[in-house]
């Protein structure tokens, strides 16, 4: 990831946080420091925020983008599993642009699900895909990090069939998981998050 984000037109001009996540215990304790000392050299101008204490991605995600927004107002989000388009920042950075003031865009994702029809080069989908996406901090205002408050949302109005983008996807199922501790889960949150909005 952070290879292909140094190929990135507009790179230059970003202000880069990178969270490095603590050792879950002390046999990573090795392969943090090795991953930190490599995200400096490929990154020497960034701000590098060296949590002490594991967080694990969802407490982790939840915090960053919280103190992002809170300082730039929005934030552009990249896990370190992604292998970045070269015209990547600049996709995030127009689209945050074009849609600063439309309260109903709140999450811009960089990604889409593989399927059976050409699809225009942007579109709008109600989903929140995690693999590369942006937000504002109008928007992410409205995260609700109580899963039961979305579900009863979701119950109570009937929304299920709509909840799971009319039975093609298994959003329901995932936040009764997050509910119940067997995921935790900050995207299924976001989702849910939105589609109260």
């Amino acid at each position: 990831m952070l290879s292909s984000l140094c190929k990135n037109v507009g790179y230059t001009n970003a202000d880069i946080t990178v969270y490095c996540d603590g050792p879950r215990d002390n046999d990573d304790l090795e392969d943090v420091l090795a991953t930190r000392k490599i995200v400096r050299e490929f990154l020497p101008e960034a701000n590098i925020v060296e949590r002490e204490e594991n967080m694990g991605l969802a407490r982790s995600i939840i915090s960053g983008v919280s103190e992002q927004c809170k300082k730039y107002g929005r934030v552009i989000v990249l896990e370190d599993d992604l292998i970045l388009s070269p015209v990547a920042i600049n996709y995030f950075n127009q689209g945050l642009e074009r849609y600063s003031e439309s309260e109903k865009v709140m999450h811009i994702s960089a990604y889409m699900f593989p399927v059976n029809q050409t699809l225009p080069s942007s579109f709008f989908y109600r989903e929140a895909t995690c693999w590369g996406w942006a937000t504002w901090e109008r928007a992410w205002q409205y995260f609700e990090s109580d899963s039961e408050v979305i579900l009863d949302y979701v119950l109570k109005n009937k929304l299920s069939y709509e909840f799971d983008i009319e039975d093609s996807m298994y959003f329901l199922s995932m936040l009764r998981r997050q509910l119940k501790g067997e995921l935790d889960s900050w995207e299924i949150r976001w989702y849910g998050s939105m589609f109260m909005q």
